[in-house]
Formats: C-alpha cells, structure tokens, sequence
C-alpha cells in the first residue's frame, strides 16, 4: 500500500475488490471452525478455593535467626513468599498425590496425566494480598470441587513436613555452629589466661596504673638521691679545701699517724733536728757534731720515706718529707672520709635506681599493645558468648517447633460444588464470526502490507529522493534488424555500440550529458555503478554508459569490479588472462589488465571470482589504481555487485567521486530500495543520482524517453556552405534544421526534397563539419586536461594546507584562492565550448545520416 495517500471510502472498496476472495475464504474457515468447536464442548465448571499465607510457619523462626546471626541466610526467604507458594502447589508431587489420591482419569479411561491437570488448574495471586486463588476445571462439579479440596490437603501436608525438614536442618545447622562457637569461646578464654600469665598480671589496666604510680616513685627518689650526693659533694670540697688534700691523702695520712713505726722515726726525726739546731748555734763551720747529726738526720729521712712509700702511695726525696706531715686534723679527716663513703653509696644507689626505671618504662612501654590485645579478646569473648547463649535459647526454639505441626498457610474459603458454567455457546458463537471477521481483515492488511513492490517509476522517485539522471526505455527489439533475435541474445546487447541510433542509445547519450553536467557543481571523474539487488541491469547500464561516453570523444575506462559474479567480460564479448582481482592480489602492471574494445573505451575485467573481494577492493592497491586511472582517463566506470550481494560498492564509493543508482522498479520493492538508501546513507556516500532502467512507457507516462533518429523527423537543412566564417556556417545550419518542416526522413514526400541537394555537395559539407569538429574536440581536450591538472593541483593544495602549521597557512591560502580562480575561469569557459562541441556533434550526426539515406 502507498503511505503517502490518504484513505477514504472509495480505497477501502478497492481494497477489498481486490482482496475479497482470500478474506473470504479465510472468513469462512475461521468462523466454521469456531462455531464447530463451540457446538462440539460440553460444559466446564469451576471450583474455586481461597488460600492465606502467614509468617507462623519454621520461616519466622528462621528468619529470626537469620537477622541475628545471619547464619542461616540460605534457609531463609527473604522477599514475599506467595510466588514461591504458588510454584509449589503446581509442583508435580503434589499433582500426582492429589490425581492419585482421588483416581483421576481422562476421556479414555486412563490416568490422568499431569500436564492435562495443569492444563485445568489455575493458581494466581489476588492483587496486593497475600491471598492465593485456586481454581480447577472439569465437566464434572463434583470432581472440581473434590480436586480443589484434596489440592489444598496435600498442599498443607507439604507445606507441614517442609517445614519440619527446614526445622531440622536448621536445627542440625545450629548444633554444628554451637560446637564451633563454643571451641571459639574456650579458644578465647585459654588465649587471655595466656596473657595474663606470661605478664603477671590480673588486669592490664590496673597493671598500667600501678606501673605509672611505681615509676613515678622511682623517679622521686632519684631525684632526691641527686640532690643529696649534689649537697654531700659541696661538703666534701669543702673539708678538701680546708686540708688541702685529697681524700685519698687523708685516709693515707690517717693511716701514717696511726702507725707506731712512722711515730717512731718521726719521733727520732723531731730529737735530731733539735740537737741539730743547738749544736749550729754552738758551733760554727763544719764541725763534726754538726756533720754527724746531719748525716743520722739525713739517714732517718731516708727510713721515713721508705717507711711511707710502705705504708701509703706517697712518694717524695728523704730531703721532701716535712715532719708535720702526719699531723692531720682528725675530725675533718674522719668527716671527710664519711663524706666521700656517704657519696660512694649514694651513687651506688642512684645508678640502682636508674636501673629499676630503664625496666618499668621498657615494660609500661609494651602494655598498650598488651592492652589492645588484651582488649581485642575480651571482645571477641563477649561476642562468643552471646552467639553461644543465643543459638542455645533459638535451639530450645527449634526443639519446641519440631514437635508442632507449624504451617504457613490458612484456607479461608474450601471449594464449593459450583452450580454454573463458566462457557456460554451463544458467547461462543459470537466469538467465532468476530474471529471470523478479524481474521478476514488481517489478512486484507497483511496481503496490502506485503504488497510492496515498487510498479512505477513515481514511486521509486518518492522512495529514494535523489537526482534523476536518466530513465532507460524498455528495448524493443523489432527497432532494429541489425541486431539477433533474443532467443540469440547471450548478452544484454551493447545498443550505444551495435543500434546508436536507438531511443535506447539516445537515453544513454542522455544520461552521460546529465552525469558530465554534474561537473559544473562538482568534480566528477570516477563513478560507481551499483543496484539495490541483482537482476536490475546495472552491468549493462555500466557498459552502455561507458560507450555513450566513449562516443562522444572521451577517453573511458570500464572497470568490472563485480568479483562475486562477473558479467563485462560477457557483455563485451573478450577474454583477459588478467583482470583486477590480479592487478590487487598479484601486484600486476595495470596494462597487462586493460584492453581496448571500441575506440576511447579500455575495459579491466574482473580477473575472475574472488573469495574475499573486499579486503582486496579495501585496499590502499584499489586507491592507487583509481588515482593512477584517473590520471590518464577522462571517465572511470566502476561496475560493483548490488548492494544486497556484498558491500563492494560502497566501499569503492568512498574511493570514487560518486555513486550511480540504478533502479528496476518492476525488480525491487519497497523493503529492498529502504535497504539500499539506509546502507547508502549510512555508509556516508555522494549518490550523484538514480537511473531508471527498462521503464515501460506505458506504465510510467511521466517518463523522459527519446525517439530513435530513424523514427525523428528531421530536414535536410539547405545551409548556405560557402558562408564566410564557421560559426555562420554552424548557426545557418541549426537555424534551418530548426526552422524546417519535420517529416520522416523514408517518406515519399521527403525524398523530393533530398534529391535537390547534390551528393557531392553534402559530402563536401560532411567532410567540412567533421574537420572543423576535430579540431574543436581537440581544443576541449587540451583544456579539459589543463582543467584536470588544475583539479590535481588544487586538491594537493588543499591537502597540504591541511597539515600545514598555523604560520604558513595564509600564504598558502592566498595562493589556493589564486588557483581555484583560475580552476572556475577554465571550467566556465568549458561549459560554453562543451556545449558547443555537443551541438556541432548532432548536427554532424543528422547530416550523416541524411547523406546514408541518399547513397544506399
């Protein structure tokens, strides 16, 4: 159906004309099955029960549990448990219970089977309650009641010993976990008794506080100490400076007074230095009393000294020792001496105490780790203990449950004997014709929709929105004699080669003007030829194109880039050893692919079929090629398979300039054409347009079809040949062909007219028109090839601004604007020559034929 038209009255009658036969048929066999089926049923009664659920069941103790220990996860139902209930009630032990239960039997006698009772049973969840709905089926009421009921007992039976099951289980699960807790308990306990153990202590924290009480304590008493040997010390200097000596001099000077041989020999010392003084006062000079007591006293010194250096570390000459040296006072003596003693142990006392603080710091400083730990195990003794007392008590739970008979469930309603039906035949009846009726309209609609098909060249027009390049006329064959009958025809034949004068050939020569006009808006060398699906005629569009192209003086290359299934080389009627599929895979010179078969027209043959065409077409190979191409040609015509076959044409359309659609509307319909726009579209490709191909005119009255020359009315224009200059000659010429009456050129009153020219005459002016057009072909080429290197030379420019750094763009785009003026100078000066060069060919082509005409 068309989408675009709006319906009315007078489409839908259409519509159904046209349908009438299948809605019918399938009207009457819905209708009739239905109205069989309704009359055939006996009637079918319904008991219904009604069931609650509650959370008395083993899952509120479990769920009890759960909460608190999170132990018994898996044994609980966390969500609402009424989906669940009512899978059981379905389940297949209690169906076969209650079919048993009850000897349940089918139409045949036999027992009932369980999906059958399924089939009758019906177990549903009143909305936002916790109420279950359970419904059975049967011809019978009775049996519909009964079997509801005995559901329903089973059902609780069940549900009674399911939950004795978990009970159990839970049971079983929490005596494995009271054994393991209680390891952990004792664990924990052993673990603390260690502790206290290894430290000595009943508590770290009472531990801790006596430790900071003893330490200060410690520290007091050192500090004391110091200040005492600190007080001793200044006490101790003081008697030194009073005797001028050392400690140790005293005590050795107390020793040498308390020695009965130095109080001697001091005692001698002391007689002998008084006889010595009375004798020096006596005498005089050297007189020997005086030198013998000299002697006896010096011989005594010597004794002394000896007898010191015995008794104490002094050491000094006989002559040094002064005879007051062992008078010492002796209570400063004896005080010092119990200063320095008082000192020695004071120190004695201060290091020892220094000792006692180093080990209660060192052992207060592992306390708080002692602590942590000691704190951690409490905790984790306290958890234990809870865990342990708690799966007691929910044990002594458990014990109380399993020995009573807990479900979950309360039957609010048991079924009743229903006393109705629930089918109506007169319901059914009329569910049957409406079934009928609906069943007759969708298939009106599915047919309508299937109906797809594309029958016009408008509708293709509407569905694919590009530009129209040409419409290609069906062939009609009785046109020419020249060419075989088709029962000969191998090939589509090549009508631009072996009929030019065709309407056929004339819509090609069409199409190749409108493509080569695309080049005033955009630069078009390489096209892509390609169909929505095969059997569209796109290879003979590709090569019809190419020799229209080739006709009119361009260089052409044809190029069968179909390697899923090749047809060029068919329709060409050659043979290559080598194609493109070698030119990509093997690396080949592109030469050794290419030959020529009409003239301005090479052709590369696909090469043969390849297994992956399009690694080999997606190839930076295949882009060379086309670069290379398009270097020495002037059109490329790339012929790729349809789009439904591969992607090959779109991945070649990003390489070319563009994309030629070609469309059969009489071969797709309206999914294939979405198919090939959306793979177009969403492969981002420039479609230059659409051409219409084998277009029956009878059809599509809108179509734009040219006339064969031989069918044209044309004139034998009487131009004036000797005229002065050639564009006078031109316009002379297409100003009589236009002026001129327009008859057949085989008619009788034609001929008359042709005879008047002279032969000569017109082969002279054929020859005059074929030199000039020459020359003016010429004259194109050159400047449609500086047109071509200008194209070259712009892109490259355009390619290297791209990349070029911010510093030198100006001048490069400065010198791209200069070029790209000169590139639209050169192009609009082509315009007008190219239309020139196509008005001076179709003159030339009539006067052609006209002389043909008169020579055969």
């Amino acid at each position: 159906m068309d989408s675009q038209s709006s319906f009315n009255v007078a489409q839908y009658w259409q519509i159904c004309k046209r349908r009438w036969m299948p809605a019918l048929a399938v009207f009457l066999a819905i209708s009739t099955l239905g109205i069989v089926n309704t009359a055939m049923k006996v009637n079918i009664y319904e008991a219904e029960a009604k069931l609650k659920l509650q959370k008395n069941s083993a899952n509120s103790f479990l769920t009890n549990i759960s909460e608190d220990l999170e132990l018994l996860a898996p044994l609980v139902e966390k969500n609402n448990l009424i989906n669940t209930e009512v899978e059981i009630i379905q389940s297949r032990p209690i169906i076969k219970k209650t079919i048993k239960d009850l000897d349940l039997k089918n139409e045949r006698d036999n027992r009932l089977k369980t999906q059958s009772f399924l089939d009758n049973l019906k177990v549903s969840v009143i909305p936002s309650t916790d109420v279950l709905r359970v419904t059975y089926q049967h011809p019978n009421p009775v049996i519909a009641t009964k079997v509801v009921n005995a559901l329903i007992a089973n059902y609780i039976d069940s549900n009674i010993t399911a939950s004795k099951l978990e009970l159990l289980e839970a049971k079983k699960t929490l005596e494995q976990q009271i054994l393991k807790t209680k390891k952990d308990l004792l664990e924990t306990e052993t673990s603390i008794k260690k502790i206290k153990d290894k430290n000595q202590i009943l508590s770290p924290k009472e531990e801790v506080s006596r430790l900071s009480y003893t330490i200060g304590d410690v520290e007091k008493q050192i500090t004391e100490t110091r200040s005492e040997i600190a007080n001793l010390n200044r006490q101790s200097e003081y008697v030194k400076e009073k005797l001028n000596m050392s400690a140790q001099q005293v005590l050795e000077m107390t020793n040498v007074s308390q020695s009965p041989a130095v109080q001697q020999i001091f005692s001698q010392l002391k007689q002998l230095e008084s006889q010595l003084n009375q004798e020096k006062s006596l005498f005089a000079g050297k007189n020997p009393q005086i030198v013998v007591l000299s002697e006896k006293l010096k011989l005594q010194k010597q004794l002394l000294a000896k007898q010191l250096e015995l008794i104490t570390s002094y050491s000094s000459q006989p002559e040094e020792i002064n005879p007051q040296f062992a008078k010492v006072p002796q209570e400063l003596a004896f005080s010092l001496i119990e200063l320095e003693a008082t000192i020695a142990g004071l120190t004695k006392q201060l290091a020892y105490l220094s000792e006692i603080e180093t080990e209660l710091k060192n052992k207060a400083a592992g306390f708080p780790e002692i602590e942590q730990d000691f704190k951690q195990l409490q905790r984790e003794l306290a958890v234990f203990q809870r865990t342990y007392d708690l799966l007691q008590d929910q044990l002594s739970m458990i014990d109380v449950a399993v020995n009573q008979n807990i479900n979950n469930v309360r039957v609010i309603a048991y079924a009743t004997r229903p006393e109705t039906p629930i089918n109506s035949r007169g319901v059914g009846y009329l569910l049957s014709i409406s079934l009928g009726l609906i069943g007759a309209l969708g298939t009106v609609c599915i047919l309508e929709s299937r109906d797809n098909s594309l029958r016009s060249v408008k509708k293709a027009k509407q569905l694919f929105g590009y530009n129209l390049l040409g419409s290609i006329p069906t062939y009609d064959k009785s046109q020419s004699s020249t060419l075989p009958s088709s029962e000969d025809l191998i090939t589509p034949p090549l009508l631009v080669r072996d009929n030019p004068g065709s309407s056929v050939s004339e819509s090609y020569r069409m199409l190749q003007s409108n493509l080569r006009s695309l080049n005033d808006d955009c630069d078009v060398q390489s096209v892509v030829v390609t169909s929505s699906v095969s059997g569209e005629g796109k290879s003979t569009v590709a090569a019809n194109l190419a020799g229209a192209m080739a006709q009119v003086g361009h260089k052409v290359l044809l190029v069968d880039a179909d390697l899923h299934s090749p047809t060029q080389q068919q329709i060409w009627n050659t043979y290559s050893d080598y194609g493109l599929k070698n030119l990509l895979a093997d690396n080949l010179d592109f030469r050794l692919a290419t030959e020529t078969v009409m003239q301005n027209l090479s052709i590369v043959t696909s090469g043969g079929i390849s297994a992956s065409p399009a690694i080999l077409l997606d190839s930076f190979k295949m882009k060379d090629l086309i670069d290379y191409w398009s270097r020495v040609y002037d059109f490329i015509i790339i012929d790729t398979p349809s789009l439904s076959v591969a992607a090959d044409a779109p991945i070649l359309g990003k390489i070319a300039d563009g994309i030629i659609l070609v469309v059969k509307p009489e071969e797709i319909n309206h999914s294939q054409a979405e198919f090939a726009k959306e793979t177009l579209e969403n492969s981002g490709q420039k479609v230059l347009g659409v051409v219409f191909n084998s277009v029956d005119p009878k059809i599509d009255a809108s179509g734009h079809y040219y006339s064969s020359l031989e069918n044209q009315q044309n004139v034998l224009p009487e131009a004036k040949l000797l005229a002065s200059t050639k564009e006078e000659f031109w316009d002379s010429i297409l100003r009589i062909s236009q002026e001129s009456p327009k008859v057949q050129l085989d008619s009788t009153s034609n001929t008359q007219q042709l005879l008047d020219t002279p032969t000569d005459k017109l082969e002279e002016s054929v020859d005059y028109l074929q030199q000039d057009l020459e020359k003016l072909s010429a004259l194109v080429k050159e400047q449609e090839d500086e047109l071509f290197v200008k194209r070259q030379t712009v892109r490259k420019m355009q390619r290297k601004l791209n990349l070029a750094p911010t510093a030198d763009r100006p001048a490069l785009e400065k010198k791209l604007a200069q070029e790209q003026e000169n590139k639209q100078m050169l192009d609009e000066t082509l315009i007008g020559q190219r239309r020139n060069l196509a008005r001076k060919r179709q003159i030339l082509r009539q006067y052609q034929d006209i002389l043909a005409v008169k020579q055969a």
